[in-house]
């Protein structure tokens, strides 16, 4: 699920980053496919060294590394390693430059830039813990998050849970009407299905959002479009008219 390793684990860490909490009040949009009604979404500042990156990328822009970057796309002989912008070393790609991988990095990138400056931050975060702690988790290790609304009294009990793999993949996890996960979360803390550690590793985001009411289009789309992250305009259409938290987790692994 996840990916590579930093030179010097970080610390798990609750994101946003500046440890402030967003909460959903977006207009509500009539029609199921949303006009362009956030244009200030940001893009996502990259730097590229001792290689080119792929044409047609999108929502990106190209600084160099004396320069504030989300970004960097390092390329050696046999291959591309990708850092954030605390040099942790979150994925790991071929040299050949497939433009559909580095668009995935770029994406979940970008929309955790999103989720961080694109809602109304009022709440204090989320409390997400992990059991295991601040290591790098081994492939086949399993993992047990909990997870807690900020004021319980806010009545945020609908559960949506996915994980931004650090390749840029989506898995949605929670909640698969299939196994029969329920709506709502009657009691907290929650601790949400075990995780396993598997392929691909790196920097792993987990995403948890509480509402009010269950985001049942949200989950949908998720369903749909995964491992691809759908565009972030039609996430925030699927939280408008709700009240809702989101909390991001970080964490490593490797083989």
């Amino acid at each position: 699920m996840s990916v590579g390793k930093k030179n010097g684990l970080q610390l798990p860490e609750l994101l946003p980053r500046a440890d402030m909490q967003p909460v959903v009040k977006l207009p509500t949009e009539a029609s199921y496919e949303p006009p362009p009604i956030y244009p200030n979404l940001p893009d996502v500042t990259i730097v590229v060294e001792y290689a080119r990156a792929p044409s047609g990328l999108k929502h990106v822009r190209f600084v160099n590394s004396f320069q504030t970057f989300d970004l960097l796309f390092a390329t050696n002989n046999q291959q591309t390693d990708v850092f954030n912008n605390t040099g942790d070393k979150v994925t790991t790609l071929p040299t050949n430059k497939i433009p559909k991988r580095w668009q995935r990095i770029i994406d979940k990138e970008r929309l955790l830039k999103i989720l961080e400056t694109q809602l109304d931050m009022r709440l204090k975060p989320i409390r997400i813990t992990l059991r295991e702690g601040d290591k790098l988790h081994k492939e086949g290790e399993k993992l047990h998050f909990t997870i807690e609304p900020s004021d319980k009294r806010k009545g945020l009990n609908a559960l949506t849970l996915f994980n931004l793999a650090g390749n840029g993949e989506l898995q949605f996890l929670y909640p698969i009407t299939e196994y029969g996960n329920p709506l709502y979360v009657r009691y907290f803390p929650y601790i949400p299905p075990r995780i396993e550690v598997t392929p691909p590793f790196g920097g792993d985001d987990l995403i948890a959002v509480l509402c009010e009411k269950p985001a049942t289009g949200l989950h949908s789309l998720l369903k749909k479009t995964q491992p691809n992250i759908p565009n972030p305009n039609r996430i925030l259409f699927h939280l408008s008219n709700n009240r809702c938290q989101v909390g991001q987790y970080a964490f490593f692994s490797g083989k």
